[in-house]
């Protein structure tokens, strides 16, 4: 991991590495939910910045705890439709 500064002087961190950043990820400490990041609660991020939206965005990645598993367990679960013969060809109407 390395320090950066975003535009506006937001300090935050980058994981170098593809190892490095499954290894983050799954760390119980890691906070993936927006409410922690200080920055943003200081109201120092404000719309319009590129990354506010990727950050805040309900969602898997941005899910801490219990419900990024279960939301884990959802994208993982494979879809009945990609055992389907017809899965991936286009439909004739």
């Amino acid at each position: 991991m390395a320090p950066v500064e975003l535009p506006g002087g937001i300090e935050g961190m980058t994981v170098l590495g593809h190892e490095a950043l499954k290894e983050f990820l799954q760390h119980p400490g890691a906070a993936k939910d927006a409410r922690h990041f200080t920055a943003l609660r200081e109201g120092r991020i404000g719309a319009g910045r590129p990354l506010l939206t990727f950050a805040t965005v309900p969602g898997m990645t941005t899910a801490d705890g219990a419900d990024h598993r279960r939301l884990r367990s959802l994208a993982a679960t494979p879809s009945p439709l990609a055992a389907s013969p017809d899965c991936g060809r286009a439909s004739r109407s």
